[in-house]
C-alpha cells in the first residue's frame, strides 16, 4: 500500500531575522520530520540573491499566475535596484504559499506588541487560497493585554487605554491577535495555539488523525 504524501506545511514568521537562522531553520525542519511534515520554510524558498535573470523569475510566477500585472516587465524595471531582491523574495515565498497544505506561523510580537506584518499578510494570503491556517503564540493574553504590556500607553479619565499614537487600545473581541487572523485560522479549519512552534505541531498532528482537520484532496 503506497505511503500518504507528508502535508507540506509553510512556516511564516520573522526567524529568518535570526543571528542564527540557519540553525533555527534546521530545528524547525527537524521538528517537522518529527510530527510527519514537510517544511516549506522561507528560508529555503531557491531564491538566489546573487541572480539578476528576470525569466528565470518569470517562471516560477507561471507557476502561481495570481496578478494581472504584466510581471516581466514588472521585474525588468526594477533588476538593477536593491527592489528587485525583495520582488524575488515576495514570488518565492507565495509561491510555497501556493505549494503547502497548512499554513503555520509564529504569531509573537515582532519589533512592537503585536505580530510580523509579512506574517499576517502570508496567513491573509493563504486564507484567500483557502488553506487551513494555524498560529502559535507564547502568551496568549487579551490582545488589549498585550498592547498595554509591550507598548507605550495611556489610560484616559474614563479608564479607555490610549497608545503614544493617539489610538484607542479597544480591540477586545476575546481574541490574542488581531481578529482578522484569529478569525481567519477559525473559519479557514485551523486555530490559535498557545504554546511553541512544537506545540502547534502536536495540536496540528491531533487534528490529522482525529479527522477535525480535513485537508483538500486537489
Amino acid at each position: 500500500m503506497e505511503a500518504k504524501p507528508k502535508p507540506k506545511l509553510y512556516l511564516a514568521g520573522p526567524e529568518v531575522f535570526l543571528p542564527d537562522a540557519l540553525e533555527h531553520a534546521n530545528r524547525q525542519r527537524a521538528l517537522c520530520e518529527q510530527y510527519g511534515f514537510l517544511p516549506l520554510h522561507p528560508i529555503d524558498n531557491g531564491v538566489n540573491l546573487q541572480d539578476r535573470n528576470v525569466e528565470s523569475l518569470v517562471q516560477v510566477y507561471e507557476t502561481i499566475r495570481v496578478y494581472r500585472t504584466d510581471v516581466r516587465r514588472l521585474l525588468t524595471r526594477f533588476q538593477s535596484e536593491d527592489l528587485f531582491w525583495a520582488l524575488k523574495i515576495y514570488l518565492g515565498d507565495i509561491k510555497y504559499i501556493h505549494e503547502c497544505d497548512i499554513v503555520v506561523a509564529n504569531c509573537n510580537p515582532f519589533r512592537g506588541a503585536l505580530i510580523d506584518d509579512g506574517t499576517a499578510y502570508e496567513l491573509g494570503f493563504g486564507n484567500a487560497l483557502g488553506k487551513p491556517s494555524y498560529g502559535y503564540l507564547q502568551e496568549a493574553l487579551p490582545v488589549v493585554q498585550s498592547i498595554i504590556k509591550r507598548y507605550p500607553c495611556t489610560i484616559r479619565a474614563d479608564g479607555i487605554p490610549i497608545d503614544q499614537d493617539g489610538y484607542l487600545v479597544t480591540d477586545d473581541f476575546g481574541v490574542s491577535i488581531n481578529l482578522m487572523m484569529e478569525c481567519g485560522m477559525l473559519f479557514s479549519g485551523g486555530r490559535l495555539i498557545e504554546g511553541s512552534f512544537e506545540d502547534c505541531l502536536r495540536e496540528i498532528r491531533k487534528d490529522l488523525d482525529s479527522g477535525r482537520l480535513q485537508l483538500s484532496k486537489t
